[in-house]
């Protein structure tokens, strides 16, 4: 007699559980794009004070200490920055690195980086 049996609740649980966990990894908030941590700081000294560094695609091998020009694609709004951190050396790995802009613009460019609406120009000479 099949359906007198108990049902499998231990099954059910832990089924759900696993459901309920990988909702919470995808539903979690992501990490804000915004920083200035002081051990980027400590690595690159020609970073200006006060200024706000955001993760961004950087090719072209840029050094920490380079000035770049961040243009954002929406607006044309167009900040100089200095490169923070250089892509790591990972030819399989994403070459993002971390770009510093002065605090009156980091809200509007790091919100763009976040979407992908910014491009980072790299002086030639």
């Amino acid at each position: 007699m099949l359906w007198l049996d108990r049902p499998p609740w231990g099954r059910w649980l832990a089924a759900g559980a696993l459901v309920c966990l990988a909702f919470w990894i995808e539903l979690r908030p992501a990490p804000a794009p915004v920083g200035a941590p002081e051990e980027v700081v400590a690595e690159s000294p020609s970073l200006p004070a006060g200024w706000w560094a955001f993760p961004v695609e950087l090719t072209g091998g840029p050094e920490p200490g380079e000035r770049v020009l961040v243009v954002v694609v929406e607006t044309g709004l167009a900040v100089e920055g200095v490169v923070a951190a250089p892509p790591g050396d990972d030819p399989f790995g994403a070459s993002r690195g971390l770009v510093a802009v002065p605090s009156e613009h980091a809200p509007a460019v790091a919100a763009a980086a976040a979407s992908g609406g910014v491009v980072v120009l790299l002086a030639t000479g």
